[in-house]
């Protein structure tokens, strides 16, 4: 996470302090109408923080050891896309039922810092994996998306 990100997350935290602020000036004055308007804006604002920040607004790299070929096998989770991890793992368990997963993405310090992915990082599966650096030979997996786009590289 960069400084850009930020930057672009402190945006819904200042939006939120300024929302509960007027919210809270407009109920103590009984104005209902605006303190509604205020509460409204509020929710909006984490709605589409959660949608914009989330936990399923980037990719996710997997690889392990493909025991056929003694190469690496290699499939990328894009929640955004509907290509989820629990997906890949069903289509992989008839072959590579053994074969231990690792992932790809390292949980920095500065991941902590975006309040919208906190839940996920506590129950989702791919946290519990263990992490490895991506290797540099690897084998696409073919996979089927909705699209129709399968794709295979063989080195």
């Amino acid at each position: 996470m960069g400084i850009v990100d930020l930057i672009i997350l402190s945006i819904p935290i200042v939006a939120t302090v300024s929302a509960l602020f007027h919210l809270w000036h407009s109920l103590r004055e009984r104005q209902w109408v605006r303190a509604a308007t205020f509460a409204v804006i509020l929710v909006t604002i984490h709605c589409l923080g959660y949608f914009l920040f989330g936990p399923d607004m980037r990719g996710y790299s997997y690889q392990g050891d493909d025991p056929q070929t003694s190469g690496v096998f290699q499939f990328i989770e894009v929640p955004f896309k509907g290509q989820f991890l629990k997906d890949e793992l069903a289509q992989l368990q008839p072959q590579y039922k053994t074969v231990q997963l690792y992932r790809n993405f390292k949980l920095e310090a500065a991941d902590w810092l975006n309040f919208y992915r906190w839940y996920d990082y506590t129950t989702n599966p791919r946290w519990k994996l263990p992490y490895r650096p991506e290797r540099a030979r690897t084998i696409f997996l073919e996979r089927r998306v909705p699209t129709g786009t399968a794709y295979r590289n063989d080195r």
